[in-house]
Parts: C-alpha cells; sequence; structure tokens
C-alpha cells in the first residue's frame, strides 16, 4: 500500500486539527534515518492541481490501508467525506475504519445493533448497519481546543499513541518505549555532530587567525603607503582655486581613512584654512526672507518672520539698526541713494525708515497685508503692493498718500519702468495694469483668464511681459497695451525675465520646463527640461548664459543654442540663482540647508555655504566680492 492512512475531515471544522494529527503520525516512533514513520494521505498536502479531483481521491483511497474519519456534523454533511465513506465501505473493510469524534455526539444503540442515529450528530448516515458491534473511537472534541496541538503535549501525545497502535500494529506500550528510544538516539546524534562541528570551527578559526597574523604587518605597511601616497596627492594639487582647493581636502579626508598619519593629518588642516568660511552671522529670532546689499555694498539688509527688518555692517557684521513690525516682514529695498530703506510686512503697513539710524520716517497703511514694495528710480516716490486689492504711490519725503491704484483681488506685485514715470502692477484679478506714475491713471489694462503673478519691462521700457496661472506668458505693447505675442504653457506660469538686450524672454512654469522665446516672432527658440517645477531663473549679465532653478537640480544653459552646460547637483529643492556681477560665477540657494558658489565656465562647485536650515534667497555685493544668504535657520549670512 502506498499511504498508511487517508484522513477524511471537514475543512470548515478540523483545518488545524487534520494537520495537526498527519504530522504527528508522520513524527511518532520514527527512527533517525526515515523521512516519516508512516505516510499519511490528506487531500490538500498529496493532491495537486488535476481536472479530474474525484479520481485522484478515489485513487489515493484504494492505495490506503486504513481510513481515519474526523466526525463531526459537518463532516457528516459533506458531500465529499459521505462519498469517501461510501467508496471505503463497498471496496474496502469497515474493521479498517478508524474513528475520531472531533465535535458533536455518537450514539450506540444494543438493541439494534447499529448506531442510535436519533442521538448521532457527527457520522454520515451511509454508515448503518456498517458495524455488528460497537466501534471503539478517540474523542478529541476537548484535545483539539488546545493551543499546543504537537507530541510535545502529553495529552495529545497519549491520543496519538492510540491512533499509531492500531496503523502500526503494536502495544500502545511498546510504541511509546520506541518512540523514547529514537528520540534519545536522534539526541546523542546531535550531540555528536555538535562536538564534531565545534572542534572543526575551533581548528578553522586557529588557522584563520594565525593566516591574519602573517597577512596583518603587511597589509598595514601597505595601508600606510596608500594613505602617505594620497597625502602627497592632497599638498600637490591644493591651490587657489575652489576645484583644486577641494579636491586637496578630500584627498587628505582619504588619507586619513585609509590610516591616521601626520602627513594626512597636516594636509587636512592645510585645506581647512583655505577653505571659504563665513565672514559673518547675521542673526534673527525667525526665518529670513528676503536680503538685500546697499547700492554701495557696504551694508545689509534682512527681512524676517521674526516681526523685524534689520541692517548691518557689511564688513564689521554688527546690527546696524532694527526696524520692528507686527508681523512676518515680506520684502526689504534700498532706496536708489542708499539713505532709506523700505519694508513690506503681513502687519498691513509698508514702512520708510532712515538707514543710518533706524528711526521711522513714515507708516504707509494698507488694509491688508503688504506683499512687494518698489522705490522710483529717483527715490522721490514708493509703491506698495498689499492684499487689500490696492498699489499706493507714496511720497518718500513726507510719507503722503500720492495715489491708490485700485485692482479687483490682491496686488502681488509691483514695478516702476526704467523712467520712473510708469508703474506696472500684477494681481490675482487675472490683469495686468500699467498706470501714469504722475496722475494715477490707468494707461492699459491687461488681461489674463487666471491670477498674474509676475510683471516685468523689457529693457528699454517699450514692452511689458507678464506671467499667469492661466499657463501663458503674455508680451504686451507698453504704450496701447495691444497684445503682441502669447506664449503658452502646460502649467501655471510663475516666473518672466527679458534677456539683457530685450530680444529675447523667458518663461518657467509648474510644467516642468523653462522656455526661451523671440520677442519679435514668438517663435519658441529653446524649451529646457527640468524634472520638477522651475522656481528660479537669471540671465547672465553679457545675457550668454541663463540659470535655470527647479526641484531636480540648478542646469546652465547655452542661451543662443539651448545647449546644457552642466548640471549643478542639490540634495533638495533650489529656490534661488544669482550670478555674480561679472558673470563669472553662480549663487545658489536651496532646501538641502546650504548655499553653493559654482564656477560658470566649467560648472564646478567652488564652495559650499552651509545652514541648519533651507535657504531661500542669495544676492551679491555690487563689487562682487561678497555673498548674501537668508535661511530658514534664523539667520541671514555672508
Amino acid at each position: 500500500m502506498q499511504y498508511k492512512v487517508f484522513i477524511s475531515y471537514s475543512h470548515a471544522v478540523d483545518d488545524k486539527l487534520a494537520p495537526a494529527l498527519q504530522s504527528a503520525l508522520h513524527r511518532f516512533a520514527k527512527r533517525w534515518y526515515q523521512l516519516r514513520a508512516i505516510r499519511v494521505f490528506r487531500d490538500t498536502t498529496n493532491l495537486s492541481i488535476d481536472p479530474s479531483l474525484w479520481s485522484s481521491i478515489e485513487k489515493a483511497l484504494s492505495e490506503s490501508e486504513y481510513f481515519l474519519l474526523l466526525a463531526s456534523p459537518q463532516a457528516a454533511s459533506s458531500k465529499w467525506v459521505t462519498r469517501e465513506v461510501s467508496y471505503w465501505l463497498q471496496h474496502r473493510s469497515a474493521q479498517n475504519l478508524l474513528t475520531i469524534l472531533t465535535k458533536g455526539q455518537i450514539a450506540w444503540n444494543d438493541e439494534v445493533g447499529d448506531f442510535d442515529w436519533e442521538n448521532t450528530s457527527a457520522l454520515p448516515t451511509n454508515l448503518t448497519k456498517a458495524f455488528s458491534d460497537e466501534p471503539h473511537y478517540l474523542d478529541f472534541s476537548q484535545a483539539k481546543s488546545d493551543k499546543d496541538l504537537s507530541l510535545k503535549n502529553p495529552e495529545f501525545l497519549e491520543k496519538i499513541a492510540d491512533i499509531a497502535a492500531t496503523l502500526h500494529g503494536r502495544s500502545k506500550d511498546e510504541l511509546i518505549g520506541e518512540d523514547i528510544r529514537q528520540h534519545r538516539k536522534v539526541k546523542r546524534l546531535i550531540w555528536s555532530a555538535t562536538i564534531v562541528l565545534f572542534v572543526l570551527t575551533l581548528s578553522s578559526v586557529i588557522a584563520a587567525y594565525i593566516a591574519i597574523k602573517q597577512t596583518d604587518e603587511a597589509n598595514r605597511q601597505r595601508t600606510v603607503a596608500v594613505a602617505r601616497q594620497l597625502a602627497a596627492e592632497s599638498e600637490a594639487v591644493r591651490g587657489n582655486s575652489g576645484r583644486g582647493l577641494i579636491k586637496s581636502g578630500l584627498l587628505a579626508v582619504a588619507s586619513l581613512q585609509h590610516v591616521h598619519t601626520v602627513p594626512g593629518y597636516l594636509s587636512l588642516v592645510k585645506a581647512l584654512r583655505l577653505l571659504p568660511a563665513a565672514v559673518g552671522r547675521l542673526p534673527h529670532d525667525g526665518g529670513v526672507v528676503a536680503v538685500a546689499f546697499s547700492p554701495d555694498g557696504q551694508r545689509v539688509a534682512t527681512a524676517s518672520q521674526d516681526k523685524t527688518a534689520r541692517l548691518w555692517d557689511a564688513a564689521g557684521r554688527q546690527e546696524i539698526a532694527r526696524f520692528p513690525h507686527e508681523d512676518t516682514v515680506s520684502a526689504v529695498v534700498f532706496s536708489p541713494d542708499g539713505q532709506r530703506l523700505a519694508t513690506a510686512s503681513a502687519d498691513k503697513t509698508a514702512r520708510l525708515w532712515d538707514a543710518a539710524s533706524g528711526r521711522e520716517l513714515a507708516r504707509l497703511p494698507h488694509k491688508k497685508g503688504v506683499a512687494d514694495v518698489a522705490f522710483s528710480p529717483d527715490g522721490r516716490r514708493l509703491a506698495s503692493a498689499s492684499a487689500d486689492k490696492t498699489a499706493v504711490l507714496w511720497d518718500t519725503a513726507s510719507g503722503r498718500e500720492l495715489l491708490r491704484l485700485p485692482h479687483g483681488d490682491a496686488v502681488s506685485a509691483v514695478v516702476f519702468g526704467r523712467n520712473g514715470r510708469r508703474l506696472a502692477t500684477a494681481s490675482w484679478d487675472h490683469t495686468a495694469r500699467l498706470w501714469d506714475a504722475a496722475s494715477g491713471r490707468e494707461l492699459v489694462r491687461l488681461l489674463h483668464e487666471d491670477a498674474v503673478s509676475a510683471v516685468a519691462f523689457s529693457p528699454d521700457d517699450r514692452r511689458l511681459a507678464t506671467a499667469s496661472a492661466d499657463q501663458t506668458a503674455r508680451l504686451w505693447d507698453a504704450a496701447s497695451g495691444r497684445e503682441l505675442l502669447r506664449f503658452l504653457h502646460e502649467g501655471e506660469v510663475r516666473a518672466v525675465a527679458f534677456s539683457p538686450d530685450g530680444r529675447r524672454l523667458v518663461t518657467g512654469g509648474w510644467d516642468q520646463t523653462r522656455r526661451l522665446w523671440d520677442t519679435a516672432s514668438g517663435r519658441e527658440l529653446l524649451r529646457l527640461p527640468h524634472e520638477d517645477a522651475v522656481s528660479a531663473v537669471a540671465f547672465s549679465p553679457d545675457g550668454r548664459r541663463l540659470a535655470t532653478a527647479s526641484g531636480d537640480q540648478t542646469v546652465l544653459w547655452d542661451a543662443p543654442s539651448g545647449r546644457e552646460l552642466g548640471r549643478l547637483p542639490h540634495e533638495g529643492d533650489v529656490r534661488g540663482v544669482a550670478f555674480s556681477p561679472d558673470g563669472r560665477r553662480l549663487a545658489t540657494a536651496n532646501s538641502d540647508k546650504t548655499a553653493r558658489l559654482w564656477e560658470v565656465g566649467s560648472g564646478q562647485a567652488i564652495t559650499r555655504l552651509f545652514h541648519e536650515n533651507a535657504v531661500w534667497a542669495v544676492a551679491f555685493s555690487p563689487d562682487g566680492r561678497r555673498l548674501a544668504t537668508a535661511s530658514a535657520d534664523q539667520t541671514a549670512r555672508m
């Protein structure tokens, strides 16, 4: 026979007991060299996928010596259990049909010599008259509820021994003794194997230790040689250029990572002494959102979420003056002569200050927060943009309101033309507007289909460019307000900028592209792809290079051809970019807690300037010798 016993059961009731029985019968009294003591058939472990399921079960029944029925009301009503019992009674002997009660009742009627079917609920009715005498059965109805259905459970072991004794044709005591003997024999074999393995392992460890000791000195000498070589290379490449300095420092670090040597340590110290360091730290009590140099480069102004703007001496890094507000200061700007300072705040005011003494000269009220301020080129007027749906023009000498320029929604930006005669505003009311700065007369209204986020004059003041959430940037004739060209994106356009000669316009938006347009024909000259929304753009002073900042990286482009010149990697979103006045360097502000300075010609990093939080803005001094950064770590730094 292929199988010693065939297990028939209801999956709904005995899905845990049946596999436990199968496993226990496989292991009980098993000799150490055997895979299993006996072979047990159970449908889910012995049947493969077969379109003829019953024929497979029928074959297993015909090749089994015993039939083990797990009796329960569910098994009694199961068509498969009934069919298996019928087959066994027709083709095999009822004397080899063993019963285990798992649920319900089994009752015998001695008078009729059959089961009492009125009180029997656990057996299929085709067992009627199958036995001439009351058959013996095991009651597992309590044991099956145990959490431990294994041979380690004494009660479960006792019942398995009852079943195994019948299947093996041996007495229960003899079989239990055999199981104990085989268990002890396996334990002895395990201990013997463990001791042998321990001895072999110990021998291997000793041999390996000897080999390591023999090669350790050679490896140490080799490591020292490599470290000295790296230190020598660090000395050789150190120079005044940013690339050479950084490489020198990295080589020194690599030398010390191999082994600590005096040459490696000295090389690192020399490199660190030459690395750029912060000239000064300009502390605030909240995130710094804006920074500006005075026209002469001698002072730095900062705007912060700590409700102040502050003025600093650029050389000594001393705080010169503090300009208090009642809410976040969103913008700060110097007058053209550098003698006054204007601030915009969420506290519903713009304010004018004396830059020397810090004295408040004028408080310029709005009904809601002020987002932007701009001085006229002659410094005699100040424009403010507010969420109260107005831009206001103020006399900077007296603080008197000169003009109020109404919009239908918040005004987000304000900018003067180069001659100061006209003022442009951008608003969420779907318009940008051009005003006569003397009379306040609306000269032209530039219509979009959604909020306008940016506006810019061309270098000759003859045209205006606007950026809008309606997925377009547009070019307008500043005299007539006539739409000259429309530049399409696939997402909101957030930024526009003219090239220094005014012949090209760059636009950037949330469609992850920066695009360059011919302002004469409207033809798209270049499409510069990014993998994230583009947040900032800058032309070099000569207009030959373009820098774009995005969540993916900062990229340098050749403006005429669109060829990518270099990719300046960061570990976070790039928030801002700025070229030095001579166009030879580029500064970037980043959410990875750094600002970085790059060599435009090669795209190589010159230095990395560290903050403790995201850097929001960067600005060069007019002479290009200093850089100011503004950060969420509550400092501006130079």
